[in-house]
């Protein structure tokens, strides 16, 4: 629904006499799809990453999920025929080429300044008018005890649910290792956000990670509301106001300010 953010950043830590620790990645790419339980590629990337750089010591690899609330691997302008259709061995094998690459060129300081923010907001839900709470609770006094089955029952149960919560506390933190900034949110965040949370910070590099200390939905910018779609659908899944995102990006971008000095 918007640009892409290319970026496969890497932050690597080791000991003072050059072994290996932790690298964690960051990459703004939705999870493949695998089975209905899986670490999916980030957990394909994470061993491919201990294997290639210390398979016989205790270095951990981490991918983290950078800004991919819009962002798929599928190219759906071209026809389903015709489009790649890598395997996620084939994709995260990719990826683990590319960062080895920047892994290799990774200087290392001996006491880098680390420093942390965070702040906690109230964000309102987008709640029910009286025609689609009175709609919601009809149906939902049909189910009884049960559980929603349908589409339908499952959207009725979110209304009651938003209606009874009215707005919920979210968390936002900016962290720094040196000259390398990490904001944080606790959404599915487009790209876009990502890509201006990441130019407007002060650090020499930064990576926003998100889905961070909450799943609080999906936080498209205000203008993405009028497209519509699930992404947008007033439910926990996206039920914050629909300047959610404005806010939020701006307190990350405030938090990294503060950890930069």
């Amino acid at each position: 629904a918007g640009p892409e953010d290319p970026d496969l950043s890497l932050i690597s830590i080791q000991t003072k006499d050059g072994q290996p620790l932790a690298v964690l990645a960051n990459f703004s790419m939705h999870y493949f799809g695998d089975k209905d339980i899986s670490a999916d590629y980030f957990g394909l990337f994470s061993e491919g990453l201990k294997q290639r750089i210390d398979p016989e010591g205790n270095m951990v690899g981490i991918m983290s999920h950078g800004c991919s609330g819009d962002i798929y691997r599928v190219d759906y302008t071209v026809p389903a025929e015709q489009r790649p259709k890598p395997t996620i061995d084939e994709y995260t094998n990719g990826l683990l080429d590319i960062a080895m690459k920047a892994y290799a060129g990774i200087k290392y300081g001996a006491e880098p300044m680390v420093a942390m923010e965070e702040k906690r907001m109230t964000l309102k839900y987008r709640v029910p008018d009286k025609q689609r709470l009175e709609w919601a609770q009809r149906i939902v006094t049909e189910m009884g005890d049960r559980l929603p089955k349908t589409p339908t029952e499952v959207y009725a149960r979110e209304q009651i649910l938003l209606h009874e919560k009215q707005q919920t506390e979210i968390v936002v933190q900016a962290l720094r290792i040196g000259d390398i900034g990490i904001a944080t949110t606790p959404n599915e965040t487009y790209a876009i956000t990502g890509l201006k949370i990441k130019a407007a910070s002060p650090l020499a590099h930064s990576m926003v990670i998100e889905l961070a200390n909450g799943g609080d939905g999906y936080i498209p910018p205000p203008e993405m509301h009028a497209w519509g779609g699930y992404n947008t659908w007033a439910a926990r899944s996206a039920g914050l106001e629909v300047n959610a995102e404005p806010k939020i990006a701006a307190a990350a971008i405030e938090l990294l300010e503060k950890v930069s000095g």
